[in-house]
């Protein structure tokens, strides 16, 4: 039985593949790659699905460049996220034949694009991938193992920059140091992705001038907020909403040996974010557990170790 094809190429050049997509509802709606997050929810809701999950279909084919997609789809964690989504997939089922769908699909996207930053090919394992840039978005086709429906996945990554997620003026003016721990340990790095973590920010200057590029975890008792710092960049949490932090080591020659600090928020305690990791040697990955006592006296949360 054939597989109906679910994309469609159009025979035009489209000179809108950086900008975005367009949802072809009956009132075709052209998004911005850029669009955070919360501005898609509080405009464009009525044009998706939303699984519990966190994963986003749209009610109608979309358009990317002259590319038709029934599966275009993203997900995200925060519905008031004010970034935009890091990633889009889709899967393309070709209704003919094996190989076809790779080799039409990555020919348009030369005819249509800059040539490809990377190609790789692995016979063994039957990978196709192909790599091309579009001001700031990673798009990748590959398709892995040849099979009767010729499933291609094309996936966008956002790695552009969007420096006004680190905008903290507004606390940076009237923060307040109630308590704090200063470690002065290299091995220790602060997560800085501020594209996966909507409470990274930029560091206070108060914080950046007294401490310099040591790390240091303060509490804000007159405004409420846990911070952890290291050099240029801060992870501010409300305190109220932070429900414990824990600390797991890992001793794996495998993996590695370090330890990571992490902080479990309230009411989604399960999904706990990591801040702090420590890069140790084996026998010797116990650092946070040195501190615990400290931490707490300063976060006067529980920390907690797991396994």
């Amino acid at each position: 039985m054939t597989t109906p094809a679910n994309y469609k190429i159009l025979p035009r050049e489209s000179s809108d593949w950086t900008k975005g997509y367009e949802i072809q509802a009956p009132e075709k709606t052209f998004i911005s790659w850029d669009i955070p997050i919360r501005k898609m929810f509080e405009n464009h809701e009525y044009l998706l699905k939303i699984s519990t999950y966190g994963d986003i279909r749209f009610k109608y084919p979309v358009r990317v460049g002259n590319m038709i997609l029934e599966n275009f789809k993203t997900s995200f964690t925060n519905d008031k996220d004010p970034g935009p989504f890091t990633r889009f997939d889709a899967h393309c089922v070709h209704s003919q034949q094996a190989d076809k769908g790779f080799g039409e699909i990555h020919r348009n996207l030369l005819r249509q694009l800059n040539n490809p930053v990377d190609i790789f090919y692995d016979e063994q394992h039957n990978l196709l991938r192909s790599v091309f840039q579009l001001n700031g978005l990673d798009l990748v086709d590959y398709q892995q193992g040849i099979d009767e429906r010729g499933d291609v996945l094309l996936r966008w990554i956002n790695h552009r920059d969007y420096p006004y997620l680190l905008e903290n003026s507004a606390y940076e003016k009237k923060m307040v140091i109630s308590d704090q721990c200063v470690w002065e340990e290299k091995r220790l790095e602060l997560g800085k992705n501020y594209r996966q973590n909507v409470h990274i920010k930029r560091s206070p200057s108060t914080i950046h001038k007294k401490f310099g590029n040591r790390t240091v975890v303060w509490k804000d008792n007159d405004h409420r907020i846990l911070g952890f710092a290291q050099g240029d960049k801060a992870h501010l949490y409300p305190l109220d909403g932070v429900d414990h932090l824990s600390v797991q080591s890992v001793e794996d020659s495998r993996i590695g040996f370090g330890a990571t600090l992490r902080v479990h928020l309230k009411p989604d305690h399960w999904k706990p974010v990591p801040v702090l990791e420590y890069t140790g040697d084996p026998g010797k990955v116990d650092f946070f557990e040195r501190v615990i006592r400290d931490l707490e006296k300063v976060v006067q949360k529980p920390v907690k170790t797991t396994e």
